[in-house]
Formats: C-alpha cells, sequence, structure tokens
C-alpha cells in the first residue's frame, strides 16, 4: 500500500492518490538542465515526513508490526521524481485489507487527507527554489 508525490521536471508536482497537482515555476532551461533529479525526490521525501507521522499516529495497533513498516521511499526513473509513503511488506502482508479491506480501519488516506496540500505547496516552493538556484 502507498501514496505517491511525483515531480516531472518542467511539468508539475502532484499525487498519485487524489489528482492534485501544482504546477513548478521554471526559472529557465537551463536550470532544468541542470537539474539532479535525485535532490527532488528527495525534497518530496522530506515534505512527506508529515504523513508519514500522521499515519503513525492513526494506524491501528494490535502487534505493532504494520505500524513498524511505514516508512518513506523515493525512486528517480528518467525526469521523474517520486517519493512515496509506504505500508507493510515482508510478513506483513495485511496492509492493503487494514486500509481498504471489507472491516477497512484507514490510516493512510486520512494522512493523506489531512497533509496534502501542505505537502505540495512545501514541495513546489522548495523544488521552485532549487531550480531558481541553477538557473543563477
Amino acid at each position: 500500500m502507498k501514496l505517491t508525490a511525483t515531480a516531472v521536471l518542467g511539468r508539475s508536482v502532484g499525487t498519485g492518490l487524489t489528482g492534485v497537482t501544482s504546477d513548478v515555476t521554471v526559472p529557465s532551461l537551463r536550470s532544468l538542465a541542470n537539474a539532479d533529479v535525485s535532490e527532488i525526490a528527495s525534497i518530496l521525501a522530506e515534505e512527506l515526513q508529515p504523513t508519514l507521522d500522521y499515519a503513525i499516529q492513526v494506524v491501528p495497533v494490535k502487534s505493532g508490526a504494520l505500524r513498524a513498516t511505514l516508512r518513506i521511499e523515493s525512486d528517480v526513473e528518467g525526469a521523474v521524481a517520486s517519493a512515496y509513503v509506504i505500508a507493510g511488506g515482508g510478513a506483513v502482508d495485511y496492509a492493503k485489507w487494514v486500509e481498504a479491506g471489507p472491516h477497512a480501519r484507514p490510516y493512510l488516506r486520512p494522512a493523506f487527507e489531512s497533509t496534502i496540500e501542505s505537502v505540495v505547496d512545501k514541495a513546489t516552493v522548495r523544488i521552485g527554489a532549487y531550480l531558481g538556484r541553477l538557473a543563477k
């Protein structure tokens, strides 16, 4: 189970769950050419921390195993930087059932819905500032 924040260089910052997007102002094409996409992925991951913190607070706890799997990961594919809040993995194969099963007790969606506007706004500002520094 994962929530996604994605930045496509020169286009937008958005989310994989609701389609919320916010344009990043690109100061110049030179800044795009010099951009380190992994740096943008790091910015996205850092800005997802409040979402992770919220999910950790509200995830249902029986043994603590599901809560222990909550984490942020990021990756880069071409000009696309992504960061994810992920739950489950390994022996914890029930994360999706807790989030969205017949007797669901959602924890990722409420975390996402409570933090996404701030995450997108802050990531957009930070990515814009990063690209602005490269343009100088």
